[in-house]
Parts: structure tokens; sequence; C-alpha cells
């Protein structure tokens, strides 16, 4: 069998099992948390708490900090740069983690709004986006997702100090921008731990099906180029920041009023 270059990610054996425990445990956990949402007052209770810690961190300068943060959580921003990933493993063919990284990203984001609009559960500021339903964070889901490709992405390459610096920048985003979210009342505590278990468990679900697949066929499927480490990065900066120029100015009205 021809080497191919690239990193692949080590998707070998009966790994497949212990992701499948693992995604039973996240979304058994999400169904569970669901329920909680739905039927327990407590979870109300605990939402109110958890609104009023971060209304009192507002000022000037956390306002300004968070509405960057949350114009990076946008779903046409985190398109954009999912988008620049999918162009580089087009240009790489990298058809199987192409369609793998590309079926996650978009199933993950169907199944949300398909979710949000069945439960119907209304935000914090219902006034502001009365047909805009929050449980599960679609900001939060997308969040998860682009951290979690983008970093396994990144991290195939480099030193262990590296991958370990770029998972856990990855991972201070995603808590970013749920954070974000909380802050300007948007959405309930509930919502942001419900799409955090939701997107793990669909996570976990991909890499299982990934794994078994490859045990039967005895082929890699998930391959990221070599020189995805040199390119992703200094893209995601520019189209990053060209958003920011952007829409900033729409959501510092939307959100600050300014």
């Amino acid at each position: 069998m021809a080497k191919e270059s690239g990193v692949a990610m080590p998707l070998h054996g009966s790994g497949w099992v212990k992701n499948a425990v693992f995604a039973a445990v996240f979304l058994l956990g999400f169904a569970g948390w669901t329920l909680l949402v739905l039927h327990e007052t407590g979870m109300a209770s605990a939402n109110a708490w958890v609104a009023e810690q971060f209304a009192a961190l507002h000022s000037p300068l956390a306002d300004h900090l968070f509405i960057v943060i949350t114009t990076l959580g946008d779903p046409l921003c985190i398109g954009i740069l999912m988008g620049l990933l999918g162009l580089l493993l087009l240009r790489e063919r990298r058809w199987s983690t192409l369609f793998w990284a590309g079926a996650l990203a978009i199933g993950t984001t169907l199944l949300t709004i398909q979710i949000k609009s069945a439960l119907a559960v209304s935000r914090p500021s219902g006034e502001w986006l009365p047909d805009s339903y929050s449980y599960p964070s679609g900001h939060m889901s997308g969040a998860v997702i682009m951290a979690i490709l983008l970093a396994t992405a990144l991290s195939a390459h480099g030193s262990l100090w590296m991958r370990r610096s770029v998972r856990l920048a990855f991972a201070l985003y995603a808590v970013m921008v749920g954070a974000s979210r909380l802050y300007f009342a948007v959405h309930w505590f509930s919502d942001i731990v419900g799409a955090m278990l939701l997107v793990t468990g669909l996570w976990q679900s991909a890499l299982g099906i990934m794994r078994w697949l490859e045990a039967r066929q005895g082929r890699v499927l998930l391959i990221w180029p070599a020189g995805m480490g040199r390119t992703l990065p200094w893209g995601m900066v520019l189209l990053a920041g060209v958003y920011l120029l952007w829409h900033l100015p729409v959501n510092i009205h939307n959100y600050l009023g300014g």
C-alpha cells in the first residue's frame, strides 16, 4: 500500500468501542440534561443564579472584550473558517477527511437547529429575539465543533508542547464564546452545557464510526495534510480579522446599543 503524505489520526484496532462508550455517555447526558431543562424547577433557579453572576461582571472593558469574542462565535464567522478548512482539504484531495469533517460540521448545525425549534425554549432576552429559541446554544455548538476540528487539524503537526497549546487555545476559545453568550444574557447556562454535551457526543460517535470502518477496510480515513499547519493559522487570522472589521459594528449596535 502506498504511503500517503500528511498526518493521520491514530484510528486503529478496537478503539471504536471506547468512542462508542463515550458517545453513549455524552448523548445520554444530553438527553438527561434536556429533561432537567424542560421539567426541573431547580434548573431554572440555577440558570437565574448564573445569570445574576454574569450581570454583576458588566463593565465597559468587559463589554468590549465579550463583544469581540461573541462576534468570533457568530455562525457566519464559524462557517467562513470551516470553509477555509474545507478548501484546504479540497486542494490536497483529502476526500475522506473532507467528507467526515463536513458531515460532522453540517450535521451538528442542522441537528442543533432542529432541536432548538422542537423544544422552543425561550431566551433570557426574549423581547429582543422573539423568534429565536435558546436550547441548545447555536453559537456554542458551532464554537465547539469548530474548535474540535481545527484543533485536531493543527495539533496533528509539531511538537508535543505545540499540540497541547493548540488544543488548549481552542478549548479556551469555545469556553469564552459560551461565557460571552451568558454575559449578554442571550442564553441560559443550561443552553451552554447542553450544546457541549451534544457536540461532544456527536464527535465521539463520528470517531467511533470512522474507527470501525477503518478496522473493516484496513485504511486510514482521516488524514490532515502536512502543509495545513503552516497555511491554516494565517488564513484563519486573516479571515477572522476581516470578519471583525465587517460585522463587529453591527454586533456593537445589537448588543451594546452603540
